[in-house]
């Protein structure tokens, strides 16, 4: 049955959306994502897309990008009862940390890897997550590697990830707790020895409470940064560096401007390249591809 065959199935969308807005938050968003998907199933998305998605915002007053967020909630988590920990979220929550951000795919590889040997090598990968329950599924938020393509990353021309480092150097990755079975195989591919855990992240909301995530079991919150060796690795500057900060959460994924400046204090002036980068930083090469292109800035060069 097409859409010009029963021409009140509309006015029925409608009025069955005004209802739902009003009868909840975080359920009530789920069952208006419901509600529509339900017709985007029984029509097709070709005739029923963006256009009525826009019509059905202005006739039933949402704004149209709520309706949007409602559609992907209700997509990415179709069984809500079995999410208790969703459920549990403000909506406001739901959105910030578990939807996907409004922007366009990224190819995942960046563009082209900088000359030079890093003595330091600081990375947050976009690892690739199993579950898409009751944590803050990575995938939403931007396109994710699994282990062998972070093992065997190289830019287009060809340069492997492990020609960036120096003979004697560190890696700072970034990691979370879930994924430490797994990543191991990505030190030894990069060309370094682990060694121990350099940084614990615990988040703090803005009113410096402890921040409380999501999880299948325990309600998460910190990250780690652990620390590998090649070579001799380097002579620490600054020998007082506590391993456990505490630091305010930022937008999924992004870690505090802090813990690059603690690897500065920890090893002096040397040359330092972030992996992965989603912003600029005097003092620091970057790349990836959430920064308008990989490039080399700033002057990280040692005495």
């Amino acid at each position: 049955m097409g859409i010009s065959d029963n021409t009140n199935w509309y006015d029925d969308l409608v009025r069955d959306v005004r209802i739902l807005e009003f009868e909840g938050v975080v359920a009530t968003k789920h069952a208006i994502g419901k509600r529509i998907l339900d017709d985007f199933k029984k029509f097709g998305k070709p005739e029923y897309g963006a256009r009525k998605v826009e019509r059905l915002a202005k006739d039933v007053g949402i704004q149209k990008r709520e309706l949007y967020r409602c559609v992907q909630f209700a997509d990415k988590y179709p069984a809500l009862e079995k999410c208790h920990g969703v459920t549990q979220l403000s909506w406001r929550r739901v959105v910030s940390d578990l939807l996907p951000e409004p922007r366009q795919e990224r190819d995942v590889t960046p563009v082209g890897i900088p000359d030079g040997k890093y003595q330091i090598i600081y990375a947050d990968p976009p690892w690739l997550y199993g579950n898409s329950a009751t944590r803050a599924n990575a995938k939403s938020h931007y396109p994710c590697m699994t282990i062998e393509q972070l093992c065997d990353l190289s830019d287009d021309n060809g340069r492997h990830i492990s020609e960036l480092a120096a003979d004697d150097s560190m890696l700072f990755l970034w990691t979370t707790f879930p994924m430490l079975r797994d990543i191991w195989p990505v030190f030894t591919a990069w060309g370094f020895e682990y060694k121990t855990v350099a940084f614990v992240w615990v988040k703090e909301t803005e009113n410096g409470d402890i921040y409380m995530g999501i999880g299948n079991y325990t309600r998460s919150n910190a990250e780690p940064c652990l620390i590998g060796k090649k070579g001799k690795g380097l002579e620490r500057r600054d020998n007082a560096i506590k391993n456990v900060h505490m630091a305010k959460k930022l937008r999924h994924s992004a870690k505090p401007h802090l813990f690059r400046e603690l690897i500065e204090r920890m090893y002096g002036n040397v040359l330092r390249i972030e992996l992965f980068a989603r912003e600029r930083s005097p003092g620091w090469d970057v790349w990836g591809n959430e920064v308008s292109q990989s490039s080399l800035i700033g002057t990280s060069h040692g005495e």
